[in-house]
């Protein structure tokens, strides 16, 4: 019980520590200050460069170049995370999955065949006529001997 217990905590130690989250990165010289949203017909800000009278053509969100740079940098750095501890991961789905079937059966009502009163009675009854048999067998064998 205590090697299983030690090699539990040594083998939890063994992955090492998490990765730091990367820094965002500075804002891009001339991008746009926020996320913007433009739905189909709206006259686009002029700041974006759109221009005309025709409004736009379709619905978008304009993201500033940092952003969405720093959404780039934390997807790679979770796919590294996902990817450091993607076995312990599954180690412990496995065991949440077995815990969960163990309550699930403890909840369930025992058969009456698996019951101690039921065992020990059966096993009583047995032993009794094993008994009895193997008396009733020798008491005629010792008077056919006769």
């Amino acid at each position: 019980m205590n090697v299983a217990l030690a090699f539990f905590w040594a083998s939890s130690a063994w992955a090492g520590d998490i990765p730091e989250r990367p820094t965002p990165p500075a804002p891009i010289s001339g991008e746009c200050l926020e996320t913007v949203g433009i739905d189909v017909g709206d006259d686009p800000p002029g700041a974006f460069g759109f221009g005309g009278d025709a409004g736009a053509a379709c619905s978008a969100v304009l993201v500033p170049l940092s952003v969405y740079q720093d959404f780039l940098q934390t997807e790679i750095w979770a796919e590294e995370i996902d990817a450091l501890y993607r076995i312990e991961v599954s180690q412990l789905a496995f065991e949440r999955d077995w815990f969960r079937d163990e309550l699930l059966r403890s909840e369930e009502p025992e058969p009456f065949w698996s019951r101690p009163g039921v065992m020990m009675g059966v096993g009583v009854l047995s032993g009794v006529s094993i008994i009895l048999a193997s008396a009733y067998s020798l008491e005629h064998v010792s008077g056919a001997a006769q």
